[in-house]
């Protein structure tokens, strides 16, 4: 499978030489060319934001990246499953967050998948990624997306590092109430990229024996020692922990000069006890920019399907 494909975007074969020019390439990963005329498939993608929520110029809803309070909705995401899976986003309308969340009433008992994404992703992109995800393993209309106030211009790596710091307590509040209302055990948690770092400052010690039933973190833009210091305590929240790396992965490794230290999702060598490690640095179909292998890569959706589906040997810490 070649790259993942967004839509509405035409490809560039302009070189990068500067770290802003990488990050632009980046966000137009694979951009599209014309979709076939009829979908495989509709995915309604419900989603919960701390985005700023505002009107748009015709009337439309529209988010800022401004962090508020949580609210919800929903988008509507087109799936077209030929040579490249593609994606195209239809529509978007705003739901009460309680509607939201109580959306999963009638399948909760089969799982629910949280996602979480990374940095440079708005709540378009964010809605087709959440969309591939769930079509490619097996979870559509059993996902939530929570879509925090990242940017998508090229420099705001700080400013996002604020906005998703600040969105961390929502997040958990809200991860907290799923599995309180449907049970932790059926609460699966897949974080990309900085969306990440709700392994690092989101999961406080639990104020009862409950466990999430996964957490799988992909291309973690986190610090591998603060995630070595945060294990206990995460062990104590979610009932196995899965990290899939690359040492191919070209935005880890800009992050990993602008921070001063090698990140988590590079670590190939990375071993800690009741943590499992997959390492995907060799395989075919990455991506241009090695990041986004989730959604680009037909061998690390299988590996990340089989995660989800398989239920945790080890339940105790």
């Amino acid at each position: 499978m070649s790259d993942f494909r967004l839509t509405g975007e035409r490809c560039s074969g302009a070189a990068w030489a500067s770290i802003a020019g990488l990050l632009s390439v980046l966000s137009l990963l694979g951009a599209c060319t014309d979709l076939p005329q009829k979908a495989s498939a509709t995915a309604f993608i419900p989603y919960l934001t701390t985005r700023g929520l505002r009107e748009g110029a015709n009337g439309e809803i529209d988010y800022s990246t401004d962090v508020s309070a949580v609210s919800g909705g929903e988008c509507r995401v087109d799936l077209f499953d030929g040579e490249d899976l593609e994606a195209a986003n239809v529509s978007h309308a705003a739901r009460p967050s309680d509607t939201v969340m109580a959306g999963f009433d009638g399948n909760a008992a089969e799982g629910i998948l949280v996602y979480v994404h990374g940095y440079n992703t708005d709540l378009e992109r964010a809605c087709r990624d959440a969309a591939v995800l769930a079509y490619r393993t097996g979870y559509l209309g059993r996902i939530l997306l929570f879509s925090w106030p990242a940017s998508t211009a090229v420099v705001t790596y700080w400013k996002d590092e604020k906005r998703i710091a600040d969105s961390l307590p929502a997040i958990m509040a809200r991860l907290d109430a799923l599995g309180d209302r449907y049970g932790y055990d059926k609460i699966k948690i897949v974080a990309h990229s900085m969306g990440s770092r709700l392994a690092l400052e989101a999961m406080a010690p639990p104020t009862q024996n409950q466990r999430f039933d996964d957490l799988v973190l992909i291309a973690p833009d986190i610090d591998r020692e603060m995630f070595i210091d945060a294990l206990p305590v995460l062990q104590q929240r979610v009932k196995r922990v899965s990290v899939i790396v690359s040492e191919a992965d070209r935005l880890l490794m800009l992050s990993q000069a602008v921070n001063l230290g090698e990140r988590l999702g590079q670590a190939s060598d990375f071993v800690a006890a009741g943590v499992e490690v997959v390492d995907v640095s060799g395989f075919e179909g990455l991506g241009f920019g090695g990041h986004l292998y989730h959604l680009e890569s037909d061998r690390v959706a299988e590996i990340l399907k089989l995660i989800l589906m398989t239920t945790p040997v080890n339940d105790e810490h």
